[in-house]
């Protein structure tokens, strides 16, 4: 099938922003990249980076906060050769009540839009509602990662089915290596390793995890929970290191000081590749059932790992028929048993 070749334009957040869209933004750019000629150009929302900062694919940024700059980033698509618009949506990325900013820099763009939703929720309240269904109807088309965001969108948006496109997620194509090699590689010989990524907050359910982990050491003493990542910068912006500190009282108070790893920043690509290829288990124990999409429980699945999650809907939906194993929300009790579980059956997972 012939693929016509188009000159896009993303917006999005990017690195050197460190969040999980910036990194999804800039491997879907080099994916483009890698394929076509026109490349496109990136136009970045960002709160405190300045246009030096970004690599040279970035030809325009703005404030997120100023709701001008949305109405200068439209002129300057607009009088650019980029022919179509993939517009990056999660709410938070935006300034503006429920990140309703964005509406102002679609209502001035004069080149077609395809949205990419990272977050549609079942039950939103009317400003999230309002805020999302605006952004659909400045669009063309929209994209979404799993069957039940497109169930939600049609049910509770009344997005007409023909408006939507479902991708999966995608992965890169990685290679399979023995999880002995990469655990030799981080020091972690000798451990069962458990393993959480993410940007930290509360909504991770990580003490979930920390609450489960005495009857797990209990039974099975050399087994490693490792929290990969930082605190997400909007939440330290409001609460500082608060939630990541009541972690580290819960392992202190249950003494996991030497069954439970933070490593407290955010890693590059190539880092979180080596930490899920050298974990056995790699646990979601999220909090909301509203999750539609997650880019480290794909990465986890594609790599061959064993998965423990709570059901959130992408969680239902990718580990569906066997896939892996979901325990209710709020349980440590269950989350406990799964994992003593699969730690008794080694064996299974080759």
């Amino acid at each position: 099938m012939h693929i016509k070749e188009i000159n896009p334009c993303f917006i999005s957040s990017y690195p050197p922003k460190e969040c999980g869209i910036a990194t999804f933004t800039h491997n879907l750019f080099t994916s483009y990249h890698n394929l076509y000629a026109a490349a496109g150009k990136v136009v970045a929302v960002n709160g405190y980076l300045l246009q030096a900062d970004y690599p040279p694919e970035v030809d325009f940024s703005f404030d997120k906060n100023k709701l001008s700059a949305y109405s200068a980033a439209a002129g300057h698509i607009n009088a650019s050769d980029l022919q179509v618009v993939n517009l990056q949506h999660e709410f938070g990325l935006f300034g503006g009540p429920e990140g309703r900013h964005i509406v102002r820099l679609l209502e001035k763009l004069k080149k077609p839009v395809v949205t990419t939703i990272h977050t549609v929720l079942q039950q939103p309240s009317l400003g999230y509602y309002t805020s999302l269904l605006e952004v659909v109807q400045h669009s063309r088309r929209v994209v979404v990662m799993s069957n039940k965001a497109v169930e939600i969108l049609r049910e509770v948006y009344y997005v007409p089915p023909e408006k939507i496109v479902m991708l999966p997620h995608g992965v890169p194509d990685l290679p399979f290596v023995e999880t002995a090699y990469f655990k030799k590689e981080l020091g972690l010989s000798g451990r069962f390793v458990l393993l959480s990524f993410g940007l930290l907050s509360p909504g991770k359910g990580l003490e979930q995890v920390l609450e489960a982990m005495p009857e797990i050491v209990r039974d099975h003493p050399d087994v490693l929970y490792i929290i990969l990542g930082k605190t997400h910068p909007e939440v330290a912006k409001i609460h500082g290191e608060r939630y990541r500190e009541s972690l580290q009282k819960l392992v202190r108070e249950n003494k996991l000081e030497n069954n439970v790893l933070f490593v407290d920043r955010f890693v590059t690509y190539e880092e979180l590749y080596n930490y899920i290829s050298a974990s056995d288990v790699y646990v979601t124990p999220y909090l909301s059932q509203e999750q539609i999409t997650s880019g480290t429980l794909a990465y986890a699945v594609a790599l061959g790992k064993v998965v423990v999650s709570t059901p959130y809907h992408y969680a239902k939906e990718v580990l569906a028929e066997n896939r892996g194993h979901l325990v209710p929300f709020n349980n440590p009790k269950a989350l406990a048993e799964t994992l003593n579980g699969i730690l008794s059956h080694q064996e299974d997972m080759q």
